[in-house]
């Protein structure tokens, strides 16, 4: 009788302690992701959807890159009509719109990267957020299509013209915002249209719109470009991360 109590006894004992070695350990990152939604929506820049990391890492160039988490990319760039919501002010130049678009829902353009960031720092305190541009890396993994990617030429397809303004397949004018196909992600406009900052100062992400058919490879999603500052420049958000509310299902 002895030896079957004191066999329990080690039995509970050592369940107590794997509990508290469960209840110690930290989550992994994908353990932490579980509970991310596939969206969110914010009033003040729109709808974004959550670009899963890929532990086994993807081909830019000539290295191999793996993101630590994953991340939410806006399904669009931000509009004139979000930028002068919280700068009251309005940069962009539009002396190339397309006939008869609305101005309010093209990309905001003509900026620098340092007004880019002063907006998202003006963003971050308005609504409590954590939103920043995307690094290189990030950009590329969301415009090929992140795992979901079919290994289009361009963002989204084969065929520029579906998925890109530029003078390649149309007029050489500034469009609204998502008119075009999407991506594989259903994030629009990451081939065309106009350029976008990322993280890294002076450099850009994706075609625009003048792109002409000499330079078709600077609407193919892995073209990188450096400016100081130029007309047909906008930016594209991320979040890094949910807010707590969201976590609730």
């Amino acid at each position: 009788m002895k030896v079957l109590k004191y066999i329990l006894f080690a039995g509970l004992f050592a369940l107590g302690l794997a509990s508290c070695e469960n209840t110690k350990r930290e989550k992994t990152q994908d353990e932490i992701e579980q509970a991310w939604p596939s969206t969110i929506t914010t009033m003040e820049a729109g709808d974004f959807v959550l670009v899963k990391r890929d532990t086994l890492g993807f081909t830019m160039g000539t290295k191999t890159v793996k993101l630590n988490k994953s991340f939410y990319m806006c399904t669009k760039e931000v509009t004139q009509a979000q930028w002068e919501a919280i700068m009251k002010n309005n940069p962009s130049d539009n002396e190339f719109i397309k006939e008869g678009a609305n101005k309010a829902n093209c990309p905001v353009n003509n900026i620098t990267h340092a007004q880019a960031t002063e907006f998202i720092k003006a963003l971050n305190q308005a609504t409590g957020r954590k939103f920043a541009l995307p690094s290189e890396a990030q950009w590329e993994w969301a415009a090929i299509g992140g795992k979901l990617s079919n290994g289009y030429a361009f963002s989204g397809s084969d065929n520029s013209a579906e998925v890109a303004w530029s003078a390649i397949d149309y007029d050489a004018t500034l469009n609204e915002v998502g008119q075009l196909k999407p991506n594989e992600l259903g994030i629009y406009d990451m081939s065309g249209n106009i350029e976008e900052w990322t993280s890294t100062s002076k450099v850009t992400r994706g075609g625009h719109y003048e792109t002409s058919s000499a330079e078709q490879l600077n609407v193919r999603y892995s073209n990188r470009n450096s400016f100081n500052s130029s007309y047909a420049i906008g930016l594209r958000l991320i979040i890094e991360e949910p807010l707590d509310i969201e976590l609730i299902k």
